[in-house]
């Protein structure tokens, strides 16, 4: 390529001596007519750039025109003019003019140029040296490039309230070797010692990356500066409730416990409440601003108590728990049932009576067989060998009167002895009343007499008694 520059530049320059000896000879030629000259193709003046030189064109050596932009071309009858005005690599309009009589001894009549009078010329800048296709035009090895190691404690994350720091890199393509973390477009590699697990202290390496690994750097890198650097990745800063200037300031959720209420019974008159003692995150409870942690509270009838329970600093209710409970005295309703009368039998009635209450007294709902559970009112009988449990039920709500019973057995009992044989009367006779007889006379009326008079006394009784059943009923 050189040489061929050479020979155009040597050309130019035989072409202007010829011309200029000529002329110093005084040669003429006073006969000769202006000579036609065809156009040249100036592109042959072009001259090709190389690896490091740009091309150029070899006529801009030549001796200039009297016009700007202008240039001869002694001893072959034309000049030309550029287009703009030559400045180096560019496109050009070139323009092949004759030449007037007398300016060259070769055409002393001068020229007239005919053909492609107006050219476009393109002189290409330098082609500049390439290191990816070791067969191409001006191939030169990448060299390597020196990376200053940075600082990778910007690339630590700090921590947050719930979070643990980490490292930003930890995401990046990793490396061949383990525990090693590539940084593409930047000219190195971190490895960690140990490999990253989370909170802790890593040392980390940095090293340089080969040729042709990171297209950013064919010729590879060679990292410099601190490439041994400690890492210290902190843990969760976690909540704290004591300081609310503080960092990650979160109260507590707390549930109060709630008092104990105890009612008052038909047993136990009085209503009372058992208040919690003071627990984490419940500094105590109030009532009616006084202090009644831990305490048991006595209400009295148609009494009312507030009881507040006082949240710690620091800490603060969950959702949904209550922190105030309103209590009032129970009043409990007691009863005490009547019980049901019992008769037992007799000689002339042979069942056991009883009787069920017609009015069970305050608070009773009914009574009823404890066997069956069937309701029962008014009289009940009892013949020989039976009994009965019975039970007051009590209306919804109603306790039994200390001392009271609400439960009863009833068995047969009663009816009539046996008086035992009559065997005669006097000492002598074994009969002591005198009734006996052997035959008709006054001691057999007075027998019949009396035996008249007891059953009258028999029917008298059933009467009553069938008389009062009727009344009960």
């Amino acid at each position: 390529m050189r040489a061929s520059r050479l020979s155009v530049l040597c050309r130019g320059l035989v072409t202007a001596a010829l011309a200029a000896a000529l002329v110093l000879a005084g040669a003429t030629s006073a006969t000769a007519a202006p000579q036609v000259v065809p156009a040249p193709d100036l592109s042959q003046y072009v001259v090709a750039p190389t690896c490091a030189d740009p091309g150029f064109l070899a006529f801009t050596n030549n001796p200039p025109t009297p016009e700007p932009n202008g240039y001869e071309f002694f001893g072959q009858g034309f000049r030309v003019y550029l287009d703009p005005g030559y400045t180096g690599p560019g496109t050009y309009t070139a323009t092949v003019t004759s030449i007037p009589a007398g300016l060259d001894p070769l055409f002393p009549e001068g020229s007239v140029v005919v053909g492609q009078t107006t050219q476009t010329l393109t002189v290409l800048p330098a082609t500049g040296y390439q290191s990816t296709d070791p067969n191409g035009k001006c191939y030169v090895p990448p060299a390597r490039v020196d990376v200053v190691a940075p600082d990778l404690t910007a690339d630590i994350v700090a921590p947050t309230c719930t979070d643990d720091g980490t490292l930003t890199f930890l995401n990046n393509p990793p490396a061949q070797n383990p525990n090693g973390y590539e940084f593409p477009g930047e000219g190195y590699r971190v490895y960690l010692s140990p490999g990253f697990t989370g909170p802790g202290t890593y040392t980390a390496t940095l090293t340089g990356v080969g040729p042709g690994f990171d297209p950013a750097f064919p010729g590879g890198t060679r990292v410099t500066g601190s490439t041994r650097q400690l890492l210290v990745v902190q843990p969760a800063i976690g909540f704290q409730n004591t300081d609310p200037a503080a960092p990650c300031y979160a109260t507590v959720e707390v549930t109060p416990p709630a008092p104990t209420l105890t009612p008052a019974t038909c047993e136990t008159p009085t209503t009372t409440i058992d208040v919690p003692a003071a627990t984490t995150g419940v500094a105590g409870y109030s009532s009616n601003g006084v202090d009644v942690t831990d305490s048991i509270i006595t209400l009295p009838a148609g009494g009312s108590a507030t009881i507040v329970a006082v949240i710690a600093t620091g800490y603060s209710p969950a959702a949904g728990a209550t922190t105030s409970w309103s209590y009032a005295a129970f009043e409990p309703a007691c009863a005490t049932p009547v019980p049901p009368a019992d008769e037992p039998a007799t000689c002339t009635d042979t069942r056991t009576l009883v009787q069920i209450p017609a009015d069970p007294g305050e608070g009773v709902e009914r009574y009823v067989d404890n066997a069956t559970g069937e309701t029962l009112t008014g009289t009940l009988y009892l013949t020989e060998g039976e009994s009965i449990t019975i039970d007051a039920v009590l209306e919804p709500g109603v306790e039994l009167s200390p001392g009271a019973s609400a439960s009863w057995t009833y068995e047969y009992a009663g009816g009539c002895p046996d008086p035992g044989p009559i065997t005669g009367g006097g000492s002598a006779g074994g009969d002591p009343y005198g009734l006996a007889s052997t035959g008709p006379g006054p001691v057999s009326g007075l027998v019949g007499l009396t035996t008249a008079l007891i059953l009258s006394g028999m029917m008298l009784v059933l009467v009553g008694r069938e008389a009062r059943r009727i009344a009960a009923d």
